[in-house]
């Protein structure tokens, strides 16, 4: 099953769930089937019902690999001691509600690039994941110095480096 952006039109509708849940979709798909732009694009009671619903332990190593990110790197931008997401591997359980969240705060930075690319109609092949890998490493002037990925860990904080993709992309500071 393949979540392709010609589904986007279909889940811009702000506040009102769909009937087949498009973030539930996209965390079930494999890998190489995920369009980041639908959790971007997604209600929040879509991303809420995932949530609460459990996203999978395994998306976290997924999300490390698409994103060609030491797991370990990932796992402190979310705030979640390996030896937590281990244990969830192994007894093949969800994430909790608030790694959960957070785990999809940073799909959801990917979805945001991946759909400023798309808007500009650019046609060259642009790897969003490890676009922002490297960016939530890097020092940020806007952050005080700080890389964006040092505030992955609490709802607030990716609120905020999404904020500053948006204003990066409206001419702002990057």
């Amino acid at each position: 099953m393949s979540i392709q952006s010609k589904s986007l039109p279909d889940i811009r509708k702000v506040g009102k769930a769909t009937s087949v849940n498009p973030v539930a979709l996209f965390l079930s798909a494999k890998p190489s089937q995920r369009d980041y732009g639908v959790v971007w694009l997604a209600p929040a009671i879509d991303r809420i019902r995932a949530v609460e619903a459990g996203v999978p332990s395994e998306f976290l190593t997924a999300l490390a690999t698409e994103m060609d990110v030491p797991q370990n790197t990932l796992y402190g931008w979310v705030g979640i001691a390996p030896v937590i997401v281990k244990r969830k591997l192994n007894s093949r359980k969800p994430l909790n509600l608030n790694d959960g969240e957070r785990a999809l705060g940073i799909a959801r930075l990917v979805g945001q690039v991946e759909t400023l690319i798309r808007a500009s109609g650019d046609k060259n092949e642009f790897d969003a994941k490890r676009w922002i890998a490297q960016w939530l490493g890097q020092p940020n002037p806007a952050l005080g110095g700080q890389p964006p990925g040092r505030y992955m860990n609490t709802a607030a904080g990716c609120s905020m480096v999404s904020d500053l993709i948006s204003l990066a992309a409206g001419g702002g500071f990057a």
